[in-house]
């Protein structure tokens, strides 16, 4: 019998047992998802190691490490993919070789039923995997001690996680994962625990403190009798800190509509116009953010596949943040103006309509051109009032002064020739 043909009977043994065990197989390990962990059974040689590390870990260093489409990856490239992070011992086993069936059976049988007992009691004892440190004396192999890390970070802990890095890096410690010529593990961490990152912060500081999490969902349901027994054990959130995020997203959005439409409504009453070349470089240099924090070690076919989806997705989301700084700066302008409103003689020497089809229907916008008498200027003001007016006739407009210098349009007023004669 040649290896090979060795190699798929104890696969073969390996898999049987392993099913009986809730255990899923892939390659040289076993593996199954219990309470918010991964637990493996890592197979080589003559030795079998049984190691645990909290789901969330590898989704947060793969994220760290810009290699995000791993989390689309089958649950076993936890265990054998490249970037996976190494989980902590929980038992050894010695394993000998035989061809007899009955013999190989009885040995993975010893070896799961064991690993399920061990298993069963670290979940007694570590109910829940958000606040799961691993034991660093009893790590497969971690010399950056990421897992432990990534533990750190998970639970607000950045500032510790920084200050291991710094004396690691005091040492002239190497890191296990390389990207180029000066970047390494290390270096994505301190990236993201020093991140500037708004959103970022605030999404983590939700998710830590408002979304329960599926691994919190399952923590609580396999607790429930030792919650009825201790009182003093956390509480459930309301069901209206638990709701998914794209809930969220749907109760806001009518809010963030109605916060840019105000805004719309109030950049007519100002007197400038944002050139259109300004929102597409404004809408640009979003895209290039978006597009730079979000890039993953990918082909250059994959990275130009992924720009394009940008350049579909990126234009229309930067809408959002544009628009809500325009807000932001037009209530400002208007709400802390620096003068009273003072009138100016003016005539209105061009009128264009135009429309922009939305999903809810028409947004009309009546843009006339305006001529500023005493001080020779010409501006454009979105203003139905003006549109009806004559053009060519001598008007008064109404203004201020904004706080930022731009000025805001009150009123106009035009008296009709006739009036003016029977005076």
């Amino acid at each position: 019998m040649n290896k090979r043909e060795y190699r798929k009977i104890t696969a073969d043994a390996r898999r049987i047992v392993g099913r009986k065990y809730g255990f899923r197989q892939n390659s040289y390990i076993n593996f199954k998802e219990s309470q918010a962990y991964f637990f493996c059974l890592n197979f080589l040689n003559n030795e079998v190691k049984l190691t645990v590390k909290p789901m969330y870990a590898d989704d947060l260093w793969w994220d760290i490490w810009d290699a995000a489409e791993n989390k689309k990856e089958p649950l076993s490239l936890r265990g054998t993919g490249a970037y996976s992070l190494p989980g902590q011992i929980l038992s050894s086993y010695e394993i000998s070789e035989t061809t007899e069936a009955d013999e190989l059976s009885n040995q993975y049988e010893h070896i799961f039923q064991e690993a399920d007992f061990i298993i069963s009691n670290f979940l007694e004892e570590n109910p829940d995997a958000d606040i799961f440190y691993p034991n660093e004396t009893n790590m497969e192999y971690d010399p950056d001690r990421l897992l432990y890390l990534i533990s750190l970070i998970h639970n607000g802990r950045e500032d510790e996680a920084l200050e291991i890095i710094k004396e690691a890096r005091d040492n002239k410690h190497m890191c296990m994962f390389q990207s180029g010529l000066f970047s390494d593990s290390y270096t994505y961490i301190r990236k993201w625990c020093n991140q500037s990152d708004l959103s970022q912060k605030l999404r983590h500081w939700l998710r830590k403190h408002f979304i329960s999490t599926n691994a919190s969902n399952n923590n609580r349901r396999n607790r429930i009798s030792d919650i009825r027994k201790d009182k003093n054990k956390r509480k459930r959130k309301p069901i209206v800190l638990r709701l998914s995020g794209w809930i969220y997203f749907i109760l806001f959005a009518p809010i963030i509509y109605y916060i840019i439409y105000w805004g719309y409504d109030l950049h007519q009453r100002t007197l400038y116009e944002i050139p259109w070349w300004g929102w597409i470089i404004a809408e640009l240099l979003f895209l290039i953010l978006l597009f730079f924090r979000t890039h993953n070690k990918e082909s250059v076919f994959e990275t130009a596949h992924k720009f394009v989806l940008f350049i579909t997705l990126g234009l229309i989301l930067s809408i959002i943040p544009i628009g809500v700084s325009i807000c932001l700066f037009d209530g400002l302008n208007n709400w802390f103006a620096k003068s009273e409103p003072s009138n100016a003689p003016a005539m209105v020497i061009d009128k264009r309509f135009q429309k922009f089809r939305l999903r809810s229907g028409y947004i009309t916008r009546y843009i006339n051109t305006v001529h500023f008498i005493d001080e020779d200027k010409t501006i454009k003001i979105d203003n139905l009032k003006l549109y009806n007016m004559p053009m060519h006739k001598e008007i008064m407009i109404t203004y201020r002064h904004g706080l930022f210098g731009f000025d805001i349009f009150d009123n106009a007023c035009y008296i009709p020739e006739d009036i003016d004669n029977d005076q």
